[in-house]
């Protein structure tokens, strides 16, 4: 699909959004994203046409969606809590660690294709400094160049897993909200269990392992438990 269909696609979405034609306006957004193409804009569209319509599930997939490709977008953040809010279930998130949340902020600052160049590019000028330090002649140039080695090869290692972070969080499938009425949480992966409890749309689930047609899933609040594959959609 051209740059051009898709710009006058999302044109008339939004402008089917403002005539409060919310279906019309899905779907054109929704043609948008099967052309192969994403932006946080276009999740936050989609997400909020969805709570406009009061389907909360949807809204919060697709406002997780943008989160994605930008973790601390306030605006899609803010639509996320107003969504949360119209759920219907007492699921209170555990908060995120603060030196998880640090190591996220930093990771997407840039694409992991650029934290990825910069550490190479880090490597390099370590390279060069650790060749002062066992070639130069002088103390103090091979002092300062084993100093500057090292930070450099510290930084490098830094960035490349910054950049492992990055492609990791945007790429990973581990993670799905709840879409289906409401489906049994339950301690083992067998049909005859009883639940441990119902989750209703708009869960979010954390993937940890998976047995045949059951999924071992962690809670925002920490509870963990096995859930049906068709219940929840990947985010």
């Amino acid at each position: 699909m051209h740059a051009q269909d898709n710009e006058g696609l999302f044109k008339s979405a939004m402008s089917d959004f403002v005539d409060k034609e919310f279906d019309g306006s899905i779907q054109q957004y929704e043609k948008i994203i099967e052309g192969g193409n994403h932006s946080v804009a276009l999740y936050n569209n989609l997400g909020s046409a969805h709570y406009e319509k009061g389907d909360y599930a949807h809204a919060v997939l697709y406002f997780e969606k943008g989160l994605k490709l930008s973790p601390f977008n306030k605006s899609i953040l803010h639509n996320l809590n107003l969504t949360r809010e119209q759920l219907d279930n007492d699921i209170v998130p555990i908060p995120e660690f603060f030196l998880a949340r640090l190591w996220k902020y930093f990771f997407s600052l840039l694409s992991s294709n650029v934290w990825l160049m910069l550490s190479l590019l880090t490597l390099c000028m370590c390279v060069y400094a650790f060749g002062i330090w066992l070639l130069h002649a002088v103390r103090s140039r091979k002092k300062k160049g084993f100093i500057a080695g090292s930070c450099l090869l510290v930084l490098g290692i830094v960035m490349f897993f910054l950049s492992k972070s990055q492609a990791s969080f945007q790429h990973q499938s581990r993670t799905g909200i709840v879409l289906a009425s409401a489906i049994p949480l339950k301690s083992a992966p067998e049909e005859a269990n009883e639940p441990i409890m119902i989750l209703e749309p708009g869960v979010k689930l954390y993937i940890i392992d998976e047995i045949g047609e059951y999924e071992k899933v962690k809670l925002e609040n920490g509870q963990i438990g096995w859930v049906s594959k068709e219940g929840y959609e990947p985010i």
